[in-house]
């Protein structure tokens, strides 16, 4: 009996999964495989879901972890999957804050082992995150080396942005955590294939240290819906005030006298804006520790309040 192959896509907020599980499904695409994908968010709503093409088989997993709080869920859907489709492979992108080792066990249930089995451990590594890793709180520091430890294979991504010495630490630092991994840079040459049939050694349940997001990490999110455009200087100006403490900051924003709708990320203090071709509800997904929810809302809405201010005194002008 053909057992369907599982890829787990691991790595810390913001490190890169979304991008790489978009190059992985066009590689996938261009051989004709049917693929399907179940992203999972620690909060309420998903953003990186409009990512995927229209025509892949997706299930969100919502407002908990799969590795803890919605593990049965995640069994359940992987179950719904291959009787419900015809498919050649399933791609489960973590969220950050996941340990891999949790996911793989739950993909290894009594009930799933004779379906499917997990070939490969993406684990996708900020390399600017992990050149600091040591000002974050030690739970933190602690989930990026179990996500290392336990990836088969370790993607570095954004290492344009360092010297090539620090890269070089970087694979060694990896090295010496988890000597078998197969180690490649998002912008380095060679195609996604050698992602998808490289396989250094078997993916195992081990022994591991416990990292749950909610009840070991403190992980948080907040959601906050946009009714008008902010100024972009001002927001901008915001960002650079918020804590260390703020891991992730994703979703749509719209900004005062420009038309268009941006998809917006920010990890590491690195804000990113892609204009979208349709409109999307604006909104922004905060994940982090320590999330002072009254106080983000508060300025977001006088930054709200200004631009609409703004707007019905223009009104008030043209008439």
């Amino acid at each position: 009996m053909r057992k369907i192959p599982i890829y787990i896509l691991s790595g810390f907020l913001g490190s890169g999964k979304t991008t790489l599980l978009k190059q992985l499904i066009q590689e996938e695409q261009r051989k004709n495989k049917r693929i399907g994908v179940i992203m999972n968010e620690i909060g309420k709503i998903s953003i990186d879901s409009n990512e995927i093409p229209a025509e892949i088989p997706l299930c969100e997993l919502l407002n908990g972890c799969i590795c803890c709080s919605i593990r049965g869920r995640l069994e359940t859907q992987l179950l719904s999957f291959i009787q419900e489709h015809s498919l050649d492979a399933i791609y489960i992108e973590c969220t950050g804050v996941a340990h891999p080792i949790e996911v793989l066990e739950a993909c290894t249930s009594p009930l799933l082992v004779h379906e499917m089995y997990v070939k490969n451990i993406i684990t996708v590594v900020d390399s600017l995150r992990w050149k600091e890793r040591t000002r974050m709180n030690l739970r933190m520091q602690k989930l990026l080396v179990e996500q290392v430890k336990y990836g088969n294979i370790i993607v570095l991504n954004k290492t344009e942005e360092l010297k090539i010495k620090e890269t070089q630490q970087i694979i060694e630092d990896i090295l010496h955590i988890n000597s078998d991994a197969y180690i490649r840079t998002v912008n380095s040459e060679g195609d996604m294939d050698a992602l998808l049939i490289n396989n250094t050694r078997s993916v195992t349940v081990q022994e591991h240290e416990t990292c749950h997001s909610q009840n070991d990490l403190h992980i948080k999110t907040f959601v906050y819906d946009f009714n008008y455009a902010v100024q972009k200087e001002t927001f901008e100006n915001w960002l650079s005030t918020l804590p260390s403490t703020i891991y992730r900051i994703k979703g749509y924003i719209q900004f005062y006298q420009d038309p268009n709708v941006y998809l917006f990320q920010y990890s590491y203090r690195m804000p990113e804006y892609i204009k979208q071709p349709m409109e999307f509800r604006k909104t922004l997904v905060f994940i982090g520790e320590q999330l002072k929810k009254d106080e983000i809302r508060k300025e977001l809405a006088q930054m709200e309040y200004m631009c609409s201010k703004q707007e019905r005194l223009q009104a008030m002008l043209n008439v």
